[in-house]
């Protein structure tokens, strides 16, 4: 008898697709920052750095979109409608701390996009290059306590089973 495939619900899925867009936002700023960039900058050109760093701003946002529709999806759910548990539960403070870097994240981000992307566009590679790498390192050092504060919210219970 040939097993049947499993099939999953739609949170399932949900928490799935969420995972994957964190995966691609979190990998594309830390291996950017510690690997990518910094080669970039010592062996490439102006035009490459600008191309790179265009194409890794629109890639994260789209991952970030991503991440942020099916964290609001995963939230709810945890939270059963209802935002008590966000202030009386391990569980929520975890979400809080998590919520907390990835909006130090975002404004990391949003600053080199707004900021130091149209700069490096405009030929100022250098130094906007050096400042826009100092920001992605510091959202890199973010990333990395992101994923921490997933990996512990994956093992809390989470708030709406706690009967807040």
């Amino acid at each position: 008898m040939r097993p049947t495939p499993a099939t999953f619900s739609l949170p399932e899925w949900i928490h799935w697709a969420h995972i994957c867009a964190t995966a691609a936002w979190a990998g594309l700023v830390i291996a950017s920052g510690l690997l990518v960039l910094p080669w970039l900058r010592a062996d490439a050109t102006g035009e490459d750095l600008t191309h790179f760093t265009g194409h890794l701003s629109t890639a994260s946002t789209v991952a970030l979109l991503a991440v942020l529709v099916t964290g609001i999806y995963n939230a709810d759910r945890g939270l059963g409608d209802s935002l008590l548990p966000l202030a009386h539960s391990d569980w929520g403070l975890i979400l809080d701390i998590k919520l907390g870097l990835v909006s130090t994240a975002i404004v990391l981000g949003g600053i080199n996009r707004l900021v130091y992307l149209p700069r490096i566009r405009q030929g100022k590679s250098h130094s906007a290059g050096a400042t826009f790498l100092t920001i992605l390192r510091a959202e890199s050092v973010v990333m990395v306590g992101v994923l921490s504060a997933a990996a512990v919210l994956a093992h809390a219970v989470p708030g709406v089973h706690l009967g807040i």
